[in-house]
């Protein structure tokens, strides 16, 4: 089994989905250490991962990406500018 080079949550369900360990069903909403809107965790563990791993570099960005679905592009055009930014990111470490 080959572990994917890049992962995101679908925009549709970011509110509702860890953005590090993708777990669907969260009991508890941790959010951004930054307190930006566009990320939640299920535990402070899975935000701190997150942000060593990605979200440090990609937070300030993300209000801009998500910026695209209020200008009238669909979901999947979001979906992949964040999933550019993300491949990005992950070549640059």
């Amino acid at each position: 089994v080959w572990k994917p080079y890049a992962l995101i949550p679908y925009v549709t369900f970011k509110d509702r989905i860890c953005a590090n360990c993708i777990l669907i069903a969260m009991e508890e909403k941790v959010p951004c250490r930054e307190n930006c809107c566009h990320v939640h965790y299920c535990s402070q563990k899975c935000e701190e991962e997150h942000w060593n791993q990605y979200h440090q570099y990609e937070c300030s960005f993300l209000g801009n990406i998500f910026s695209l679905g209020e200008c009238g592009f669909s979901d999947e055009v979001v979906n992949y500018a964040r999933l550019v930014m993300r491949s990005l990111t992950q070549r640059l470490k």
